[in-house]
């Protein structure tokens, strides 16, 4: 199992039990060369883990993403890399690529989900792809079976933005509830 289906059963199966831990990290902080063993930490105890791809403008993440992508950056992490190092090891847990819509795009999407899939990357958080826009990537994304996490306030519906069999999980925030819903 794989893609959106990995993802969705074991944020669900852990919940049903209470609680899914979901850590987040940038990749190649605090230190490039343990990224990997990082990674491979967290899985023992993870349901899943979300990898943030360093970014030079994180408009949307606060200052302390802002300050370990600036520093990853600066130690020469990027999407290439990070998708290589993945590679490498072997995650037994989901892997949700987090990145703003531009390396995504320049690295083109048809490339980066044949070498996500290679990589065993099963889904991405795109905090800057507007909900009514994006229709390529979700497609590719979608042929692969990768997942699309959305993450919006309650006031927000993404379900007319879903047709077609789309493989996504959107995540309502609300206060300290959370709801989720998936449209088939």
């Amino acid at each position: 199992m794989f893609g959106s289906e990995f993802i969705e059963q074991s944020i669900f199966s852990a919940s049903a039990k209470g609680t899914a831990i979901i850590p987040f990290i940038t990749a190649g902080y605090p230190e490039k060369n343990e990224f990997s063993n990082l990674v491979l930490s967290l899985s023992e105890a993870a349901d899943v883990i979300e990898i943030g791809v360093p970014f030079s403008d994180p408009m949307a993440d606060g200052v302390t993403i802002q300050r370990s992508s600036h520093q990853a950056i600066e130690s020469g992490v990027r999407l290439q890399w990070i998708l290589q190092q993945l590679q490498a090891i072997e995650v037994k847990k989901p892997v949700i690529l987090m990145s703003y819509l531009n390396p995504l795009f320049v690295f083109g999407y048809e490339a980066l989900v044949e070498q996500s899939l290679e990589a065993g990357v099963d889904g991405f958080i795109v905090p800057d792809l507007p909900i009514e826009e994006g229709s390529d990537f979700r497609q590719v994304l979608n042929q692969a079976n990768l997942g699309l996490i959305k993450v919006g306030d309650t006031g927000i519906s993404g379900g007319a933005d879903c047709q077609g069999g789309c493989h996504e999980l959107w995540v309502s925030l609300c206060g300290d509830r959370q709801r989720r819903h998936r449209w088939n």
